[in-house]
């Protein structure tokens, strides 16, 4: 059996958001493009209790039928929808509903079991695990944006419509009638045919009209541009939105290997989405300027993954490295902080991962509190510069407070952006934002033990960003070394920073937390 969760909220209230989430037309809007269908029971408006839906949908070339029907009822609090009849042994879907300041917090539970007994097992693990979280996020993102749009926060732009590329445009699944941007005080959204982009109005540094184009370059499917990586969705070579970003973001390239400084948007009216990103972009007053982190890894990046790796496999110092399984109850929950691009844990993929690095210092010539405000001041003070420099986004350079947000520049094809959700005098605490690595938080602390030594400790809990990084950590454990290597240099730069002397090995406890996935 497979158990996930997914914690989304919706600004409305916790009545609309209960009908909206029993809502079968919107149910078909979010998997819209995947074909699905409602053909028994109730086929529109809002199911209720004791009532039951057939969904009929195409998944790997096969016509698979699902009977679903409201089995447990308390309004607008919780209700709960179970399989009557259907491809899966069993399938239980656990909707919790509770007000929040501003909306409402929707908790989904879901538990299901494949049939075929071992052969079944194989299939929950490697296939329908990973695709109905995936089902469960398209659904609820669907749900927080018509949330939005009834609740007045949010817009929607149309593609224009071009006849003379309309034709290359569906060769390739684009129908400008079904390509949008919606825009809200939390989310910009561009769903183009397959593809979409995601992220926040914050993360938009400038905005201007453009156009015309030439047809042979924007026809068709997302163009990249080969100069600087920009990405354009475009249905006409008439006009159109350039949106540059803060940070760069995830779009035509499912792994987030390629990552987009900007992206170009031919909406019908660019003046109007121009308008609506002005007046939601967050100033950043005397703020870290708008930067352009680096639009996807470079050679010299891949070339410091692999000498990392090497010196991981190598490990000719002295680390001590302990690993072990641990029950699903010493998982613990996700702290506050992020906002709405917040990457919490139970957003991740596959088991969830406790870490520890420390180290001991002997002879500080800092107090744990005078260490930790140099390391607030400036991250890159303990950071490997090839392997994790941290870029500051949004604050004031020098001081470290609650909402700053950093980008880590890790090596490889991935950076890392975080959020300052705690800071003390001697700890401070990030959580991953959207585009992440990982998805949960870390925190990094100085203390003075007892026998006048200076302990120095980097903790995390989290689990894989998306199933790319799952592969890559877990199973193959590429990235898994990489982040070892990275955290043990950060440890071993700390002595010099508070010029002491390391004090015995590197120490390393990782935890696989059992049932979390």
């Amino acid at each position: 059996m497979i158990c996930f969760e997914r914690r989304t909220f919706l600004p409305i209230s916790c009545e609309a958001a209960f009908d909206l989430s029993l809502s079968i037309d919107a149910h078909l809007g979010a998997f819209r493009r995947s074909g699905e269908r409602a053909v028994a029971g109730v086929t529109a408006g809002v199911i209720g209790h004791g009532e039951f839906v057939t969904w009929r949908a195409r998944l790997f070339g096969v016509t698979w039928t699902m009977t679903n029907a409201i089995t447990e009822w308390d309004r607008p609090h919780r209700f709960v929808d179970e399989q009557a009849r259907g491809p899966f042994r069993s399938f239980r879907h656990e909707h919790v509903l509770t007000a929040v300041d501003g909306g409402t917090e929707l908790h989904d539970l879901v538990r299901f079991e494949a049939p075929f007994g071992a052969l079944g097992v194989v299939a929950e693990r490697v296939v329908l695990g990973r695709y109905l979280s995936h089902l469960i996020d398209v659904r609820n993102e669907f749900l927080v944006t018509e949330a939005e749009r009834r609740s007045g926060r949010s817009s929607t732009f149309e593609f224009a419509a071009d006849p003379a590329l309309r034709r290359w445009s569906r060769l390739f699944g684009v129908r400008a009638e079904e390509c949008t941007v919606t825009l809200s005080g939390e989310r910009l959204t561009i769903t183009f045919g397959r593809w979409a982009l995601r992220t926040t109005p914050s993360n938009v540094a400038d905005i201007a009209v453009t156009g015309p184009y030439r047809w042979w370059k924007v026809a068709g499917p997302p163009r990249l541009s080969l100069a600087d990586r920009g990405v354009t969705f475009a249905t006409t070579n008439r006009r159109g939105v350039c949106v540059r970003f803060r940070r760069p973001v995830r779009a035509i390239d499912p792994f987030g290997l390629i990552r987009h400084p900007a992206a170009t948007l031919t909406v019908v009216d660019p003046e109007r989405l121009a308008a609506g990103l002005a007046t939601r972009v967050e100033p950043q007053g005397d703020h870290v300027p708008a930067g352009s982190s680096p639009a996807g890894p470079g050679l010299s990046r891949f070339k410091e993954t692999a000498k990392a790796l090497v010196r991981w496999a190598r490990r000719d110092r002295s680390v001590d490295v302990a690993e072990r399984s641990v029950a699903d109850g010493c998982s613990v929950a996700q702290p506050s902080g992020g906002g709405p691009d917040a990457q919490p844990i139970h957003a991740g993929v596959g088991p969830e991962f406790h870490r520890r690095y420390r180290v001991f210092v002997e002879g500080s010539a800092l107090s744990a509190a005078a260490a930790m405000a140099r390391l607030q001041a400036d991250p890159n003070t303990i950071a490997p510069q090839g392997l994790a420099p941290f870029e500051k986004v949004v604050g004031d350079v020098g001081a470290m407070l609650v909402g700053d947000r950093f980008v880590v520049e890790l090596a490889g094809p991935w950076t890392g952006p975080v959020e300052v959700a705690d800071a003390t005098e001697t700890t401070f605490r990030l959580v991953t934002l959207d585009g992440h690595m990982e998805a949960g938080f870390i925190d990094f602390s100085v203390t003075e033990t007892d026998g006048d030594l200076l302990q120095f400790t980097i903790e995390s809990r989290a689990r894989s960003g998306d199933h790319a990084m799952h592969v890559l950590y877990d199973h193959l454990g590429v990235a898994k070394n990489l982040q070892s290597e990275m955290w043990v240099e950060t440890c071993e730069r700390f002595p010099a920073v508070v010029s002491g002397r390391q004090h015995g090995p590197v120490d390393i406890l990782t935890e696989r937390v059992e049932g979390r996935r």
